[in-house]
């Protein structure tokens, strides 16, 4: 695992962490800059296998061919919050710590959101919640109290599929919605167009920036 972090000028500005699946993070805070978003502190985390640090539990792959996710998603966020988090080079409000993610990262989130009451806002973007078991889980298990807004973003095209899971995709989101919005956390939901791999950086941005202006 390595992780880079692209510090703001402003001291304690925002920490926002994030998880790539190629790159270092650049694509990210480069769409950040080009849309506007407030002053904050990238994080980004990458060089891991991503199928087995942000999966909570295992699971059989869902493609041909594929192996199985690890579940090893505790032991990650150990290591976020005690190898990391403690160890960035810059200075920030431990009040202030924003979790996004794309895919199984945004899976990821939103249950590393149950387990900690580090994260104060988080972002789910086309998010992997076809994951076995995710909804019942996040219907039985409630949020950290100090979590206060929860962004969802979608492609349109995403649930036009034969894939018998990701078929299901908007409606596991629009329920995944109405279980966060039953806790009394601000939510928004946006579509996006394209299918799950259309501009994941500017789709990644876009939920940075909602959830800075918070």
């Amino acid at each position: 695992m390595a992780y880079k972090v692209w510090k703001s000028e402003e001291k304690n500005a925002p920490v926002v962490l994030i998880h790539c699946f190629t790159g270092d993070g650049a694509g990210v805070w480069q769409a950040c800059r080009e849309i506007g978003c407030k002053d904050f502190n990238l994080v980004a985390i990458f060089d891991l296998n991503l199928d087995d640090a942000l999966t909570p539990w295992t699971a059989e792959g869902v493609r041909k061919g594929q192996s199985p996710f690890g579940g090893k998603a505790s032991q990650h966020l150990e290591n976020i919050l005690n190898k990391i988090l403690p160890n960035i080079d810059i200075q920030y409000d431990n009040n202030n710590i924003i979790l996004v993610g794309y895919s199984l990262a945004g899976l990821f989130s939103l249950w590393a959101a149950t387990q900690t009451d580090c994260f104060h806002r988080i972002g789910c973007v086309s998010a992997s919640f076809w994951y076995p078991d995710f909804l019942n889980f996040m219907q039985q298990t409630p949020l950290s109290p100090r979590v206060s807004h929860v962004y969802f973003s979608l492609g349109d095209k995403e649930s036009k599929t034969r894939h018998p899971l990701m078929s299901q995709i908007e409606t596991l989101t629009n329920s995944m919605v109405q279980c966060v919005a039953q806790q009394k956390v601000a939510t928004t939901f946006k579509m996006n167009p394209g299918n799950h791999f259309t501009e994941p950086d500017i789709r990644t941005a876009k939920a940075i920036k909602w959830l800075l202006e918070q």
